[in-house]
């Protein structure tokens, strides 16, 4: 059976009950006579919830027990609350540099008729630029592109012969022949491509530079009896594009990274309209996961309890959020954790105040610096899988108070079942609770525009009466015995006639801790409650 807490498991009773009317003949010869039991008389459900079919909604681990010898029970929320990619810290972008030979590079003096051959060899840098200060030593491409376009304007037969010593390719330098056969026409044009999947790139030009490759440049010219005028230009363009790595090395620079202001969400006041929470320890704990080979300092900011309906909000503000220095892993591939000091009420005066005014999130800022102490020689690596990761988990032992903690919710409702025989429906609810909580339900019937179709009753009366009545506890706030009550719900045939025009249940509820604030409870693992529910049918005298 799914089982829901507070609003969810009462709404649940309500419509089983009203839809058994119209769907079940119910056997009238158990409910004739005065007084009965729902044991009895056309009994409609049992449900037995403990503490996490209750305070646990649809995960099961957003509750645990705190304390294993005496079974004290604590809420926690736990959530992933930035995340920073090796892409926001290493882009690789397009980048063309252009080449630019003269005749006398190659060898040629001006001449009218050349017929001759000659070969030459020039070397040349390819500045590839970074931005904040990053310098690259290795990168392991993934995939990318190296994209060479020749453009000259001489009248002769070219074997081009194009090497990149610091580009390894299965081990070995890129290399890239080109031939230029001169036709008749000029420019001469030529294009080609390097695929660079899987090849390693020193970007130190073999510790001669930084951010720097390099292009060594052999070409033999053969003459065609065409002239040498020496202006002729000999242009190679090379372009790196579309380029995604592996892994890459070097020194990446001082970058600030945030993730801007985001929450984590409190499931247990998600329907809270308001109410009043006190708990005696309530804890914040951060774990930064880093497989990142870069110093980094991280900074919380803006950590704040949040209600979203009445605005109310609780700064926190402790020292161990500020200039926090983040482990760092010394080999590629591995994963470094550090465990912040966590926030409690002996390090963050109002750490107490956290839930007092039912948030519904707790909000946060989330920013980091790399290598704060700027470069000091330590090499940084990166993969491409690597992440920066700050989690939170929300701890919320179940000791204290609670009271006018209220809760609404809405829920859709089609009755198209022919009822006229009916004259009212009552409803029997018997409970056994062994928490202690006291809870009040009540129900509007609205249509589509808003409009309640009749008062709201249920339980006895608009402002509701105790349905659930909180078990007593001891002076250490542990339930003495279980507490039993049977509340009797009605339905008139006019309400039951008005049925077909609802199209809106909304569920009120009001829910308090034993003899809050006067008292603290506490919330153990083996409490329990056990709901019984029957229904009697009054038919009509005359059908």
């Amino acid at each position: 059976m799914k089982k829901h807490w507070k609003t969810k498991f009462v709404s649940t009773l309500l419509l089983i009950a009203i839809f058994f009317v119209g769907c079940k003949k119910p056997d009238l010869n158990k409910m004739a006579g005065g007084t009965w039991n729902p044991n009895f008389a056309a009994p409609i459900g049992y449900a037995d919830f403990d503490v996490r079919d209750i305070l646990a909604f649809k995960n099961v681990h957003d509750i645990d027990t705190f304390d294993n010898l005496t079974g004290e029970m604590e809420l926690i929320y736990r959530g992933e609350i930035a995340s920073f990619t090796a892409q926001s810290l290493l882009q690789l972008n397009n980048y063309n540099q252009t080449v630019n030979l003269i005749p006398t590079n190659l060898g040629l003096v001006t001449t009218p008729s050349y017929n001759g051959s000659n070969s030459s060899s020039n070397t040349s840098p390819i500045n590839f630029p970074m931005s904040g200060g990053s310098l690259l030593n290795t990168v392991n491409l993934e995939s990318g592109n190296l994209d060479i376009t020749v453009n000259t304007s001489l009248k002769h037969n070219i074997n081009l012969t194009l090497t990149f010593p610091d580009i390894l390719i299965g081990g070995a330098p890129a290399v890239k022949i080109i031939p230029l056969n001169y036709s008749g026409s000029i420019p001469q044009i030529s294009n080609s491509t390097i695929n660079l999947a899987n090849s390693t790139c020193d970007f130190t030009a073999n510790g001669t530079g930084t951010n720097t490759l390099r292009v060594i440049i052999d070409a033999t010219v053969n003459g065609t009896g065409q002239s040498v005028v020496g202006n002729e230009n000999f242009d190679i363009s090379v372009n790196l594009n579309n380029l995604s790595f592996l892994n890459a090395t070097g020194y990446f620079g001082q970058q600030t990274i945030a993730n801007g202001s985001d929450s984590l969400l409190l499931k247990i006041f998600s329907n809270a309209s308001s109410g009043i929470f006190s708990l005696k320890d309530p804890r914040i704990k951060f774990t930064v996961e880093n497989s990142f080979g870069i110093p980094v300092q991280l900074n919380i900011t803006n950590l704040k309890s949040i209600n979203t309906v009445t605005n109310a909000t609780v700064n926190l503000t402790n020292s161990n959020l500020s200039n926090i220095t983040i482990n760092t892993p010394t080999v590629m591939g591995n994963i470094s954790t550090t465990n912040i000091p966590q926030l409690d009420s002996t390090n963050t005066t109002n750490m107490t105040t956290l839930v007092s005014q039912t948030p519904k999130y707790v909000n946060y800022t989330i920013n980091a610096q790399t290598n704060p102490t700027g470069n000091v020689g330590l090499l940084n690596f990166i993969e491409k899988t690597s992440k920066l990761v700050v989690k939170a988990e929300i701890q919320l032992p179940l000791d204290g108070y609670a009271y006018d903690f209220k809760l609404n919710d809405t829920l859709p409702f089609k009755f198209n079942q022919n009822l006229d025989i009916i004259e009212s429906v009552m409803l029997r609810l018997n409970a056994t609770n062994g928490f202690p909580i006291d809870f009040k339900i009540w129900a509007s019937f609205t249509d589509t525009n808003n409009i309640e179709q009749f008062p709201a009753i249920l339980f006895n009366g608009t402002t509701g009466t105790d349905i659930l009545v909180g078990a007593p506890v001891d002076n250490t706030g542990r339930v003495t015995q279980s507490v039993n009550k049977i509340t009797d719900i009605t339905l008139t045939h006019d309400q039951i006639s008005k049925l077909k025009n609802v199209k809106k249940v909304i569920i009120h509820a009001e829910a308090a801790t034993t003899n809050a604030p006067n008292t603290d409870v506490t919330i153990f693992d083996y409490y329990r409650l056990k709901l019984k529910l029957g229904i009697q049918t009054v038919l009509k005298q005359n059908f």
